[in-house]
């Protein structure tokens, strides 16, 4: 299960300095005229170990980003997505990989290309990854575990392949408040090959250096995340109960949407 960190709690000294980088990381967002709940700000500050200035140039950047490209930031709770969220595209796993970071699935396989935009796959990631953050900040400080599964993938998905889309995302990815990221390719697809040839220029060595290509070697697999909480479909061998996952989202839709609401202005 996903647990919350001690760094506030659990020292003294430690919560007296977190809560002076808070007040300083407030007073720049306010005088950048920036819309933030703590919450939202205690998110970055986990996730730069409390480096008030790093937490505030990505604040900043998202926000930039944000009023620049609004389509790429949803705004709506999950309800709104439940017909692409049933499909079971995206969905965060209630375990963590073996050093603590939640683990987040993305079945590319069951995207339908024909029936769904980009942005109604980063309204479902943004939902998701809403329901980790919101519930528990401090887990920022550990990163975010994606298992990248290209089982089946439609290679109609080249279409956003396309460098401005490459672009817009990896600058989203950047200004997120997790610390880092470890993605796990899993599987395989026959175009697959070709898409990486594609993307692969494009990514900043920073982003190259997350990504693990596993295909089919699960033994390797097994080597960052414990079978004990992986699905069976993974060589795991926990079974995932999939419908109670998203309603547990879905009973959290105003929560969401109000932390939009709030921090997306």
């Amino acid at each position: 299960m996903i647990e919350s960190s001690v760094l506030v709690d659990g020292n003294n000294e430690i919560s007296q300095q977190f809560q002076k980088c808070m007040e300083n990381l407030k007073n720049l967002v306010k005088n950048a005229d920036i819309e933030a709940n703590d919450d939202y700000l205690k998110r970055y500050l986990y996730g730069t170990d409390m480096n008030v200035e790093e937490s505030f140039k990505k604040i900043k950047n998202c926000h930039d980003h944000m009023k620049q490209y609004k389509d790429w930031y949803c705004k709506d709770g999950p309800l709104k997505f439940k017909n692409f969220i049933d499909k079971n595209i995206r969905i965060a796993l209630e375990d963590c990989d073996k050093e603590g970071r939640p683990i987040y699935v993305c079945k590319n396989g069951n995207i339908e290309p024909n029936n769904m935009s980009i942005f109604d796959v980063v309204a479902v990631d943004d939902v998701w990854i809403e329901s980790i953050l919101n519930e528990n900040p401090e887990v920022a400080a550990k990163g975010l575990c994606v298992i990248m599964d290209i089982k089946d993938q439609h290679w109609k998905l080249t279409k956003w392949l396309q460098p401005d889309i490459i672009k817009q995302s990896i600058m989203k990815i950047d200004n997120l408040p997790f610390k880092n990221f470890k993605v796990h390719v899993v599987n395989n697809s026959w175009w697959i090959s070709i898409a990486i040839k594609i993307v692969w220029p494009f990514l900043p060595q920073k982003l190259k250096d997350m990504i693990k290509f596993h295909f089919d070697n699960k033994e390797v697999f097994f080597q960052y995340i414990d079978r004990k909480v992986l699905p069976i479909e993974y060589g795991g061998l926990k079974e995932i109960k999939y419908s109670e996952l998203y309603d547990n989202l879905y009973k959290k839709n105003e929560e969401i949407f109000s932390s939009f609401t709030v921090n997306r202005k």
